[in-house]
């Protein structure tokens, strides 16, 4: 079989490189260079025209500034008093000093203020007297004047010019009558512009080397007035030259003329005003010049372009090809076997689909691991140690439902946690905890975007977001409502247990999630007074449910604070506290059982977060032995004899840190109690309390007393906004010595005294409801 593309097929990347390089650069090249040559003849004959049209326009302007100009200064000059009054009484130099004076401040004072430069004459007709501040004065029947005002027919009143050199003249002149209403019949001002000022007209752009050619402004008789060639300026053109046809006819004449044997390309433009033209004159000997130079300059470019590329397509293309060759080098060596053959753009192409595979497989495998991310990232939610910035950072990055104003929390507990370990051993026990989380979710998801995670055994959290607004805040709380019954309902058909659902309040932002989980933890913990099966919200719980289980939960917390920190004594005896609460409150044995199983779930959560479990301490079912029991005191004297020490002395055993315990320690005292005492726990855990300071900030990324106060700035906004708890009772509850260090503290912190607080937020909240 005859392969394709002949002898292409088999050249390398190397040399196909230095072929295409010559038949795409150079092959282009030529073809530009024979069109700009082609062109270049035209182009400069454009660039000819546009240049004379451009500087035809310039000295029009600059000669009709210099004009108007000189018409101003002439009718100021003759409406002027002083030089009005001279002329009726006759010439300064023929009265008194301070006349004289007087006529010629007044003259000097009319030049200063010209931004042209010219001399003024007047002419005294009746004294015949010509009078200058410059000139010596004459009389006016022996002067240049007198011949042309004969020669001259004047236009009444109208001013008139006379070109240079008309009557052996040297300056261009304007003549006004004095008084400006006579006809030249008392008084005559003459303005006179020097050549060398008019040449100013035309010296700008020689200067800056814009125009190589001449210049003439010829008058309306054909007289030339200004000239680049001062030897011009006065002749009359002769009517047998060409540069004289051209002048007459300018449309009619498109041949070069030659003027003193140069051949020039001329163009003109006539100045209404004054029925004056103005030629410009290019040399055609340039013209040719500079289109020979374009071609010359452009065919040299053009083999440059050329030789330069066919050196690279010949020797340039081992460079061209060395971002391969290093390329190849940083392949890992566990590449190097896939590499095909010996040209270097296939073995790349080679590692490029394998570093596409394996790109793949990476991104499987992120996907599989997706899931374990989010979970982490709502755990960290729940314990609020992650700033705004970074949880929407993560957010994105994850792609997760965290969009709202406002969270609550849904926390969904096993009533009877002995109950599921007893019926769910080993792996069952994992795969029962996965499928209450994902009916959860499945529930949830249907009607909010919401997070799930496990907590911890038997229970899952749902985090979901909210838009906010009364009105949509009552359309959520009652979707949350049937959320709850139908995972209470799901979990009772299908598993061998039943759950509670407790749900939290609003609250606003990423940091009111940590809030949220709080009161939710909260309101869960009220499930072993209310009995189970049941939806707990704030609203729905009994003030004496409330009272009893707040009661009941804070007392465990101190428990487990002290027996984590290793104070047996003092966690026996708040377990003989809470003893005594369970048996003046609680009145069935089922709802006693659950306080106690509660008790051991937290501590068995409160121990994980050292990396220890109750099953590490204890072979038996704690459950189970719980359960076994028959009365209260029985279930007292087990753990404040067997179960209590058995963790005090683990806990001193095992591989934790001493310095985390004393953190946890600090936690779990201001978050139960709203304060801490630094010296006491440093003292209990061995270590100073400047030591203990620096490890708190390391832990939570805040200093203790930032920490602490605002952990009790939200705990006050929470109880001024949801309770009528007097502010003197909140500043007790939060550990304040006076009530007036916790108003000025609470004002620092969120720019109002309490009361104002409370007042402006409900009223807030009630116009939001209306």
């Amino acid at each position: 079989m005859k392969r394709k593309n002949g002898w292409l097929a088999n050249v390398s990347f190397k040399r196909k490189l230095a072929l295409y390089s010559i038949a795409i650069s150079a092959v282009p090249v030529l073809l530009v260079g024979l069109l700009s040559s082609s062109i270049a003849s035209r182009s400069i004959q454009e660039e000819v025209d546009l240049n004379h049209q451009a500087l035809l326009k310039q000295v029009e302007y600059r000669l009709n500034h210099l004009m108007e100009n000189l018409g101003i200064h002439a009718v100021s000059i003759a409406t002027n008093v002083t030089v009005e009054r001279s002329v009726e009484s006759g010439p300064p130099d023929r009265n008194d000093v301070s006349q004289t004076m007087d006529m010629a401040e007044t003259l000097r004072k009319q030049v200063n203020y010209s931004p042209i430069r010219y001399d003024v004459t007047v002419i005294y007709r009746k004294f015949d007297h010509v009078y200058s501040v410059i000139h010596q004065s004459i009389p006016y029947s022996r002067s240049v004047y007198e011949t042309i005002m004969q020669n001259t027919q004047t236009n009444r009143n109208a001013p008139f010019v006379v070109t240079p050199n008309t009557y052996n003249n040297k300056e261009l002149m304007l003549f006004r009558p004095i008084p400006l209403h006579s006809y030249y019949t008392e008084g005559i001002a003459v303005l006179s512009v020097s050549i060398e000022e008019l040449s100013k007209v035309l010296g700008d752009s020689e200067e800056k080397g814009q125009y190589r050619g001449r210049m003439a402004v010829v008058d309306k008789d054909g007289r030339v007035m200004i000239s680049s060639n001062d030897k011009d300026i006065g002749a009359k053109l002769a009517s047998t030259t060409d540069l004289y046809q051209f002048w007459k006819n300018p449309q009619g004449f498109d041949r070069p003329i030659k003027i003193d044997g140069v051949a020039y390309q001329l163009s003109s433009l006539k100045l209404k005003t004054y029925d004056w033209t103005i030629i410009a004159m290019t040399p055609t000997a340039e013209m040719t010049q500079r289109s020979a130079a374009i071609k010359k300059v452009t065919w040299e470019i053009i083999g440059a372009i050329v030789a330069f590329w066919i050196i690279v397509a010949l020797t340039g293309s081992k460079r061209l090809y060395i971002p391969i060759e290093r390329m190849l080098k940083r392949v890992p060596e566990e590449y190097a076997g896939s590499m095909e053959g010996s040209d270097g753009l296939k073995m790349l192409e080679s590692v490029l689909n394998e570093t596409i595979r394996d790109n793949r497989h990476l991104r499987s495998q992120f996907n599989a691991h997706l899931p374990s991310l989010k979970e982490n990232l709502s755990r960290h939610l729940l314990w609020g140690d992650m700033t705004d910035a970074e949880i929407r950072n993560k957010r994105d990055q994850l792609g997760l439902p965290l969009h709202g104003s406002a969270f609550r929390v849904c926390l969904v507990t096993a009533d009877d946690y002995a109950l599921l370990t007893e019926n769910y051993q080993g792996k069952d026990q994992s795969l029962i905890q996965y499928a209450l989380r994902k009916m959860a979710e499945e529930i949830g998801e249907a009607v909010f975007p919401c997070l799930v995670l496990t907590t911890q055994p038997g229970q899952v959290a749902l985090i979901i977001g909210e838009s906010g607004g009364s009105e949509a805040e009552e359309e959520t709380e009652r979707k949350l409502g049937d959320i709850a019954a139908d995972i209470r309902l799901g979990a009772e058909q299908y598993f061998k247990f039943t759950v509670s659902v407790a749900i939290s309040r609003s609250y606003k932002n990423y940091h009111g999630i940590k809030q949220a989980y709080r009161e939710a933890t909260e309101l869960s913990a009220y499930r072993i007074l209310m009995g189970p099966n049941v939806t707990i919200t704030e609203q729905e719980t009994e003030p004496a449910i409330a009272q009893s289980g707040r009661e009941i939960v804070s007392l465990q917390k101190s428990i487990l604070t002290n027996l984590t920190g290793g104070s047996l004594n003092e966690a026996n005896g708040l377990l003989s506290k809470l003893a005594g609460r369970i048996g003046e409150s609680v009145a069935n044995p089922e709802t006693m059982f659950g306080i106690f199983d509660y008790l051991l779930v937290e501590l068995d959560s409160l121990l994980h977060e050292y990396g220890c479990e109750l099953r590490d301490i204890f072979a038996e079912d704690l459950h189970k032995k719980l359960h076994s029991l028959s009365t209260l005191s029985a279930v007292q004297e087990w753990l404040a004899g067997s179960v209590f020490p058995s963790v005090v002395a683990f806990m001193d055993t095992a591989q934790v840190s001493r310095q985390d315990k004393a953190v946890q320690h600090v936690l779990m005292h201001v978050h139960d109690g709203w304060d801490a005492d630094l010296q006491e726990i440093a003292r209990q855990y061995d270590i100073s309390v400047s030591h203990l300071s620096r490890l708190f900030k390391e832990k939570t990324g805040e200093y203790f007393s930032d920490y602490l106060i605002r952990e009790r700035m939200m705990k006050a906004q929470e109880w001024l906004l949801r309770t009528n708890m007097p502010v003197k009772e909140i500043a007790e509850r939060l550990h304040y010595s006076t009530v007036q260090n916790f108003n000025r503290t609470f004002k620092q912190y969120t720019g109002l005294p309490p009361g104002e607080y409370r007042k402006r937020t409900g009223e807030a909240e009630q116009g939001e409801d209306k």
